[in-house]
């Protein structure tokens, strides 16, 4: 096997891509995990669910070399809304003197306990990744473009 101009001239490309590795590594996992958050905020608000506590809840949680962690502590109410959806029941007040809330017309009310009526599953979090799915690839391709020179040409 002998090597041309031209093949040592793409191995030392490749051996120099190689040093922007961890710079590629950050970028793009921090790019896929901003943009899975983005559209995971995105399928929660547009829900006909909580939007302020629960969709705050989500975030990045853990960055390592090779990976992020997008997690919530709302494991419970994850399910609930997720998977099982919510039975009947009732909501009771626990620190406040009065539970509180503003309906659609703007009108306050107060209450020392309401009825939730069923609630079925609302899936965010599988159709986020999903959505997501479909961008990830063209979003590395771009990292690659932009991190390596033997992409760019």
């Amino acid at each position: 096997m002998s090597l041309t101009e031209t093949g040592v001239r793409e191995m030392m490309d490749i051996i120099e891509g190689l040093k922007n590795l961890d710079p590629f590594l950050e970028d793009t996992l921090d790019t896929l995990a901003d943009k899975f958050l983005a559209i995971l905020q995105f399928h929660i608000r547009n829900g006909p669910f909580d939007t302020g506590h629960y969709l705050e809840s989500w975030q990045i949680t853990e960055k390592t070399r090779t990976s992020r962690t997008i997690s919530s502590p709302e494991d419970l109410l994850f399910v609930i809304l997720e998977y099982t959806g919510a039975q009947e029941h009732k909501i009771e007040r626990k620190f406040a003197e009065a539970l509180h809330w503003v309906d659609t017309g703007g009108e306050h009310h107060f209450a020392m306990w309401v009825i939730h009526p069923y609630q079925p599953p609302q899936p965010h979090f599988r159709t986020a990744i999903r959505d997501f799915n479909e961008l990830a690839i063209p979003i590395i391709n771009e990292k690659m473009k932009l991190h390596f020179k033997i992409f760019s040409s």
